[in-house]
């Protein structure tokens, strides 16, 4: 695919000869746990790195917008953040188990959202995870778009787990 470099207010980035959406490699990335500071208010879509690997893709509508959408997640808010969810259920709580944690220790240490929200925002910050965003007035089309081209892990596993909820209501009924 080709891509050429066009110049923004915000920066440079790499337009595909054949889209009009930046090559979302060559967007500006600021550290997650920063991201709020230098994000707009503006509706848009955003992507979670850690290093070269997309994370997640996420959208920010009016009623949000790209700065609240991204302190909920590197804040570790999570039941309004997917990533949240994915960081604390698929690398923190294995991890603790691979430790040797006991069931007990880890109901006690872990039992609200914000206790389950500092682990994250510590495993946030030891993994360096990076943030990026592309501001535009109908963000859907482009998430989806930016999905396909990414395949981000966590957007993978949201959709299991949905999977998972929807199998599990059908046996009960």
């Amino acid at each position: 695919m080709l891509f050429h470099q066009i110049d923004s207010p915000r920066g440079t980035a790499t337009v595909s000869a054949n889209s009009t959406i930046p090559d979302p490699r060559a967007l500006p990335r600021y550290l997650l746990r920063e991201a709020g500071r230098y994000f707009p208010a503006a509706t848009g879509v955003y992507v979670i790195w850690d290093g070269d690997t997309c994370l997640y893709v996420g959208l920010a509508e009016k009623r949000t917008g790209l700065k609240t959408r991204i302190s909920k997640h590197a804040g570790g808010d999570i039941p309004n953040s997917t990533p949240s969810q994915v960081i604390f259920w698929d690398e923190i709580v294995p991890e603790l188990a691979a430790g040797g944690m006991e069931l007990t220790t880890f109901a006690r240490l872990y039992r609200t959202h914000g206790q389950r929200g500092a682990a994250v925002r510590e495993w946030i910050e030891k993994h360096r995870l990076e943030a990026s965003f592309i501001e535009s007035p109908k963000p859907r089309a482009l998430e989806s778009e930016m999905i396909r081209l990414l395949q981000p892990a966590m957007n993978r596993a949201q959709r299991r787990r949905r999977s998972r909820d929807i199998a599990a209501n059908e046996d009960h009924e």
